[in-house]
C-alpha cells in the first residue's frame, strides 16, 4: 500500500462534514449490525456517522495513518465496543468468518492495483458467511473531468481509480452482488448547503446512474 503517513495533512484539514443521499445511509444503515470492521477508518467521523443507531456489537477500524488513529480514538473514546488499530490491513489478522459487515469506503483507490485482489480475497475471507462487504470509489472518468475542470482537487495518494465497470466487474469476481449505486457530482456541495440535501438527495435516487456518477458502492455478500 502507498505510504500513509501523510494523509492526515490532506483528509483531516478542517472541520469535514461527512455526506452521503439519503437512500444510501438507509441500505448501509440496514447492513451494519454484529461484528463490524472498517478498512480505512481515517478520523472516524464517517464511521461514527453510519453506525448511529445501529445494532453492533463489536466495531473495528483499521487505519495506517497515526495521526488520523489518534483522531478516531479520541471520537470514540466513550464507545466501549469500538476499537482503533493503527495498521495496513495486510497486517490485520482475525479468525476467518468473524465480520457480518465489512466496509472499505474510498479506499481501493490507494492500493497498487496488483494488491487488490489480495485484499479482496482476505476481506472474503473475514466475511461470515451471507455477510455484507460494502466498498465505494470515485468513478475514474468522471472524476478525472471534475478535476480537469477545477470542480475538485485531485487526490495525491490515488494511484489505482478504476472506472465503474471494472470496478464492478473485480467485485463481482468475490461477492454476489446486491446494489451497485452512484452518487452523482456535487454532492460536496451540501456540505456548504445544507437545506439542499434531501434535494440532492432526491435527484440522485431518480436519475444517478454509475456511468455519470462521481463515486460508486458495490453492496454485495460473500
Amino acid at each position: 500500500m502507498k505510504d500513509a503517513s501523510n494523509y492526515h495533512k490532506i483528509y483531516g484539514s478542517g472541520k469535514r462534514m461527512f455526506y452521503m443521499p439519503e437512500d444510501f445511509v438507509e441500505k448501509i444503515k440496514s447492513h451494519l449490525w454484529g461484528n463490524v470492521l472498517d478498512i480505512g477508518i481515517a478520523d472516524g467521523e464517517k464511521l461514527k456517522f453510519l453506525i448511529e443507531g445501529c445494532d453492533t456489537k463489536e466495531v473495528v477500524g483499521i487505519e495506517p495513518d497515526s495521526i488520523l488513529v489518534q483522531k478516531a480514538r479520541e471520537l470514540f473514546e466513550s464507545k466501549k465496543n469500538v476499537r482503533v488499530i493503527n495498521e495496513h490491513f495486510e497486517n490485520f489478522n482475525r479468525e476467518r468468518g468473524y465480520f457480518n459487515t465489512i466496509l472499505m469506503l474510498e479506499v481501493i483507490e490507494h492500493l497498487p492495483y496488483s494488491l487488490v485482489r489480495e485484499v479482496l480475497a482476505k476481506i472474503k475471507d473475514l466475511l461470515a458467511d451471507k455477510g455484507t462487504v460494502i466498498m465505494s470509489t470515485p468513478n475514474k472518468y468522471v472524476y478525472s473531468a471534475l478535476c480537469a475542470f477545477g470542480f475538485e482537487q485531485r487526490e495525491p495518494t490515488h494511484i489505482n481509480e478504476m472506472h465503474c465497470g471494472k470496478f464492478r466487474s473485480i467485485m463481482k469476481e468475490y461477492f454476489k452482488e446486491k446494489y451497485f449505486i452512484g452518487v452523482l457530482p456535487g454532492m460536496s456541495i451540501t456540505r456548504k448547503f445544507p437545506k439542499i440535501y434531501p434535494i440532492f438527495s432526491k435527484i440522485n435516487r431518480l436519475v444517478a446512474h454509475p456511468l455519470i456518477s462521481r463515486a460508486v458502492y458495490f453492496i454485495g455478500n460473500k
